[in-house]
């Protein structure tokens, strides 16, 4: 992204409309420059799934967010141009600005005071990537990924490609840990496998996400209010041995102790800061398996 020769944005131009295609959309790579007989869009992406009827995304590339243009203008007026050049129905034809680097909230901020309000979409090339993940590892197919940048009154398609990534790897996550452990997570519960006691399934889970690389010895001691729960020695805070500890690695030992709803919790706790989290923000089954 750093660079600021022609070569770096036409490359940046071609690397998005070959992620639409691997997406599934078929992609009309656009001109490098503007050419008089033709609409000078960077890319079209075409959807024959939608509805019945082909839809269009007229694609729209920036290195960064922090362009000069008002960003709903160049989309905005090749939707225009393509719609009356084919006699499409408005309900067929979206924008997308797929952006490099920085801070989209601007450019969000625009669209929607502009009279292409809901039918821009924003996204990052990170989400781009994202998406690809998505429908790669978790079988998401081309007309759902289609109805995802098509969803009504949407414009920050980055945040919402986000959530749904990030809902998508925490089931994942959880889905390792029974395959793993036999602990399972049911709505808001977490459920232990019946056939070991509750010292068992939570050193048998501290000792997964260590295995995923989830966790390390960096982020020891782990406390919980005034109560030592993880450490590399068996002892308290206060230097007091622990009640009943069990080395879950080598030199690292959980405090088995405490109840069944205590241990839960700290599972829990593990769960939301050292389980489904990704590097670069991007999706991939191989960091769990």
């Amino acid at each position: 992204m750093g660079g600021t020769e022609s070569h770096h944005n036409r490359a940046l131009q071609d690397i998005v409309n070959n992620l639409g295609e691997r997406l599934g959309f078929g992609v009309e790579y656009g001109p490098y420059a503007g050419a008089a007989s033709s609409i000078p869009y960077d890319g079209l992406w075409l959807s024959d799934d939608l509805d019945g009827d082909p839809t269009y995304f007229v694609v729209e590339t920036k290195k960064s967010a922090n362009f000069a243009d008002e960003p709903a203008d160049q989309p905005g007026k090749y939707m225009t141009a393509l719609r009356n050049e084919n006699d499409l129905d408005t309900a067929d034809v979206f924008g997308l600005t797929v952006v490099g680097e920085g801070d989209l909230e601007p450019s969000v901020d625009a669209i929607r005071e502009s009279e292409y309000a809901g039918r821009i979409r924003v996204i990052s090339v990170q989400r781009l990537l994202d998406l690809l993940n998505l429908k790669r590892w978790y079988v998401t197919s081309h007309l759902q990924i289609a109805r995802l940048l098509a969803f009504p009154d949407v414009i920050d398609a980055d945040s919402l490609v986000g959530l749904i990534g990030e809902f998508a790897d925490r089931t994942d996550f959880w889905r390792h840990v029974g395959r793993g452990t036999g602990i399972r997570r049911d709505g808001a519960d977490i459920e232990f496998n019946d056939d070991l006691y509750d010292k068992e399934n939570s050193a048998n889970f501290v000792q997964f996400v260590f295995e995923k690389g989830r966790l390390t010895e960096d982020d020891l001691p782990i406390d919980v209010g005034s109560k030592r729960y993880l450490s590399e020695k068996p002892e308290k805070e206060n230097g007091d041995s622990m009640g009943s500890p069990v080395e879950v690695v080598d030199g690292v030992y959980l405090e088995t102790d405490p109840a069944v709803s205590r241990k839960k919790a700290f599972i829990e706790r593990l769960a939301l800061e050292h389980g489904p989290r990704r590097e670069s923000s991007s999706y991939s089954r191989a960091s769990f398996s």
